[in-house]
């Protein structure tokens, strides 16, 4: 399937873009772009923007990032930009979807404490089914300028309202946890071909020992087990949704050669590559 891109809003915002609904109205409407929306979540993506989706009645069964994820009503997955992702199944149940980039927001919104898979309780889900009903009416302005501001706003307020219910006030970021994070946000930027803690050490203007203390105080884990573990998640991540081969990949990730990465990724995954890619093969 092409590449797939949810459409401009407006043309004086290039790339602000945003879509909500639920998934069976998508399903069952004569619109071509929202069934293409919804056959395009049930094939094996990766996307370049956000989607929150809250399982609405029954249950929905994803994969994430090669992990399957069985929602029940009232829990919630958030898929972000270059995760690989589909929705396996929906038949029995349904789901509202929000979908925005980041440009869109009025004000970025920091999404690093939400959890990938969250559960509310009764009252907390008709909340945010509420917001997205909300954010579904604005479909209904005519004006441009005023449809644009009062997705933009509304759209904020949800976020803002997602993000407190994991909100955890420790007070200010301490020095180890502003690191930490800083470590996280390079190595997205240079995992594929920085793979030495002393690279990142570097740019962060600390001593490897002080970095590794980061790492362990936030997840119990040293600088390079957090540097292989991002490798072999893109290498997973590149099997199930790319058709490049073995050797193209290792290349990709910066490895010697094909038998580098082979011995790799059987290391952590405890299965051949080629083995781990045929489980995701849509028959």
């Amino acid at each position: 399937m092409k590449p797939f891109s949810i459409p401009t809003l407006t043309p004086t915002l290039k790339g602000a873009n945003f879509r909500c609904g639920f998934l069976q109205e998508y399903l069952q409407s004569d619109d071509e772009y929202a069934r293409y929306f919804v056959a395009q979540l049930t094939s094996i993506h990766r996307l370049d923007f956000f989607v929150w989706i809250i399982c609405t009645k029954g249950q929905m069964i994803q994969m994430l990032d090669c992990e399957q994820v069985m929602l029940k009503a009232g829990q919630a997955v958030l898929i972000r930009p270059n995760q690989v992702h589909r929705v396996l199944d929906f038949d029995n149940g349904d789901g509202f979807f929000v979908a925005w980039r980041d440009e869109f927001l009025l004000k970025t919104v920091a999404l690093k404490t939400v959890p990938s898979v969250q559960i509310f309780n009764k009252q907390d889900a008709e909340i945010l089914i509420s917001f997205g009903k909300l954010l579904q009416s604005g479909d209904d302005i005519w004006d441009l300028t005023f449809k644009t501001l009062f997705l933009q706003n509304q759209l904020t307020a949800f976020l803002y309202y997602l993000t407190h219910k994991f909100y955890q006030n420790k007070g200010l970021a301490s020095k180890t946890e502003k690191r930490y994070w800083a470590f996280i946000e390079l190595l997205e930027k240079h995992f594929y071909t920085q793979k030495q803690v002393q690279f990142y050490a570097h740019r962060l203007h600390c001593s490897p020992k002080t970095l590794n203390i980061a790492c362990q105080n936030e997840t119990g884990e040293c600088v390079k087990s957090l540097i292989e573990k991002r490798i072999l998640l893109e290498s997973k991540r590149l099997l199930v949704h790319s058709n490049l081969s073995i050797n193209a990949i290792a290349n990709e990730l910066g490895f010697i050669d094909g038998t580098q990465f082979a011995k790799f990724f059987k290391k952590y995954e405890g299965q051949t590559a080629n083995a781990f890619r045929m489980q995701f093969q849509i028959k």
